[in-house]
């Protein structure tokens, strides 16, 4: 298997060692700040590695605080989506891990990976996505054919 270089998302409560991010405060994504944003700090990490060791990662940087981004709402996604696109302008695209998986026993279920299992209250697949595979990222970047949407993968 290959690995794939990643970039995580992680909204969070507090920061320990991670250079964590305040969007709602940054000029790149035009301060834009949707609802629930301003209680969380994101991590956007560079690494290589599968869906499920870049989860541990983050769950392990700031117990039991940490964990991958969850969209609470289109907005949150798409203010991320406005960071991102212009922190990184130019940019090849990218994958970001997110935090929403379809359980092995479950095709085509997809549950957002929180403490409590919670069913999304929208979606942003890319034109023919899902794919009935277990880990779900983002595309964003130069190249992306349909720019933060989501797409399913094996790992």
């Amino acid at each position: 298997m290959t690995p794939h270089l990643l970039l995580l998302l992680v909204p969070i409560l507090s920061t320990q060692g991670a250079d964590f991010v305040d969007i709602c405060t940054e000029s790149s994504g035009n301060m834009c700040c949707a609802e629930g944003m301003n209680s969380s700090e994101y991590w956007i990490m560079q690494n290589q590695g599968t869906w499920a060791a870049l989860d541990i990662e983050c769950r392990l940087e700031s117990l039991p605080n940490s964990q991958l981004v969850v969209f609470e709402n289109r907005a949150e996604n798409d203010c991320l989506i406005k960071y991102l696109t212009d922190e990184y302008r130019g940019d090849a695209q990218k994958k970001y891990a997110i935090g929403l998986k379809g359980p092995y026993d479950y095709k085509g279920v997809y549950e957002w990976r929180t403490n409590t299992v919670a069913t999304p209250t929208f979606t942003n697949w890319v034109y023919g996505y899902p794919k009935d595979q277990a880990y779900v990222y983002m595309t964003v970047g130069v190249g992306a054919a349909q720019n933060g949407k989501w797409t399913d993968t094996k790992s």
